[in-house]
């Protein structure tokens, strides 16, 4: 079954940034490898356990497997946790970054290094609501691609690509009713974007993924999801 996967650049300004156009096409394969990673992941579950099992259900911290797993189909050269000096020494002066990984899109493209953290929250479909936890995770993630960005490291490479990843579940009562569900994908990208401050000069891409009815996304009692947005804050260089 293919993917029903929507991307949303419409807060995108690819050519403002520096590797604009090469960056939108690393965050939209990334998300679409992410999304197919964990199809695989709750279709093998299902097949051994005959329970389903939809990974991007869980925390960041549980998901590192499935993000590692999608980074890989693009490049092996990746790390997770790794510190800006280059060692595994956690101190103020070797800031860690969650995902990194060196690509190059073509022979005669930029191999760009790219410096990746991640969060996850939720988007209650019956009300077109993001909690607070949510505009606060946005705001912390900014802040932390904002430092990385200050830092500058000089690793190997042509340039570097800063981005905050947050994944968010569209969810609802499994017993809401269809006129009820009032929340969408766009409504989401429009919360997300009223929360960025400006100055930051953040751009903002989204890739969502709408579950087919096959994959049972529950959690709780009541909880179901019925897609999954992976929201990218890009901070490169501006032109």
């Amino acid at each position: 079954m293919k993917l029903d996967i929507k991307n949303d650049d419409k807060c995108y300004n690819s050519d403002s940034i520096e590797n604009g156009r090469i960056i939108k096409d690393f965050f939209q394969r990334l998300s679409k490898n992410i999304f197919e990673q964990a199809k695989r992941y709750d279709k093998k579950h299902h097949e051994l356990t005959k329970d389903h099992d939809l990974s991007l259900l869980y925390s960041e911290r549980v998901i590192g497997s499935t993000i590692s797993c999608a980074i890989n189909e693009i490049t092996p050269v990746h790390l997770s946790e790794w510190g800006f000096n280059k060692s595994e020494e956690n101190t103020d002066a070797n800031r860690r970054v969650d995902f990194w990984c060196l690509h190059k899109r073509n022979d005669t493209g930029k191999a760009l290094n790219y410096f990746l953290e991640i969060k996850k929250s939720g988007y209650k479909l019956e009300k077109n609501f993001i909690y607070q936890v949510t505009k606060d995770k946005i705001k912390e993630l900014l802040g932390q691609v904002q430092s990385l960005k200050g830092i500058s490291p000089e690793w190997l490479g042509d340039d570097d690509a800063f981005i905050g990843i947050i994944i968010v579940h569209g969810y609802c009562n499994d017993n809401s009713v269809e006129k009820d569900i009032i929340g969408t994908p766009e409504k989401l990208r429009e919360h997300i974007y009223n929360e960025i401050d400006k100055r930051s000069g953040a751009q903002l891409l989204i890739s969502t993924w709408m579950l087919p009815d096959n994959i049972e996304a529950k959690w709780g009692n009541d909880d179901i999801c019925k897609f999954v947005s992976i929201a990218g804050l890009v901070i490169t260089k501006k032109r």
